[in-house]
C-alpha cells in the first residue's frame, strides 16, 4: 500500500495489502467473543451505530479491560484470571 503526500511517500508493508489491526492477540479469546456478542446485541437493537470496522472496537474494548484490570493478553479466562471480592 502506498499512500501519497505530495513530496513525501508513506509506504505500509502488510501481508497481501491488507492492513492488519493491532488487536490480533485477543482474537479467539473468550473475552473477545464476550465483547463481541455484546456488541452484536446492542447493533442488533438498534442502540449504537458502528462506524469503525468491528475488530478495532471489540479490540480497543478487550485491551482496556486488560490494562485497567492488570491482565495478560495471553490469559483469555476472565473467570480464572480475576479473583473475586469477598
Amino acid at each position: 500500500m502506498e499512500i501519497k503526500f505530495g513530496r513525501r511517500d508513506l509506504k505500509i508493508k502488510t501481508k497481501n495489502n491488507i492492513m492488519e489491526h493491532p488487536y490480533k492477540k485477543f482474537e479467539g479469546s473468550l473475552l473477545w467473543k464476550l465483547v463481541d456478542n455484546s456488541i452484536d446485541k446492542l447493533s442488533n437493537n438498534s442502540d449504537i451505530v458502528e462506524q469503525t470496522k468491528r475488530e478495532y472496537i471489540v479490540g480497543l474494548i478487550c485491551s482496556e479491560i486488560c490494562n485497567e484490570l492488570f491482565i495478560s493478553p495471553s490469559t483469555t479466562n476472565p473467570k480464572s484470571s480475576i479473583k473475586k471480592n469477598k
